[in-house]
């Protein structure tokens, strides 16, 4: 897939990375931009709380002098790049265009 295609990301239950199997993602080409994914910050602490931000894919990302772990890659609409861990799910919901 070229590098910055838009995809629809397809996530299991164990997306959280909780499950004993981790957890399985499939990506495939978004067609209709009418199904582009965003990310919203919901907890009083989150950065950039209730700004939608477009999920642009899921990567490994290493912060300084933590681990490796699975991230949503997303941009503000001012082009600001952030990564979200998967498994912030307390802090973070994940919501179609027509909500965003």
């Amino acid at each position: 897939m070229p590098k910055g295609e838009s995809v629809l990301i397809t996530l299991s239950s164990a997306a959280c990375g909780l499950g004993e199997k981790g957890f399985e993602m499939s990506l495939s080409p978004i067609t209709d931009a009418s199904k582009q994914v965003f990310l919203v910050g919901v907890h009083r602490h989150s950065f950039r709380r209730d700004e939608p931000a477009a999920v642009l894919g899921v990567e490994w990302y290493k912060p300084s002098g933590q681990d490796p772990r699975a991230c949503f890659h997303i941009v503000y609409s001012d082009e600001f790049h952030d990564y979200v861990p998967v498994s912030d799910t307390e802090a973070y919901k994940l919501v179609p265009q027509s909500q965003a």
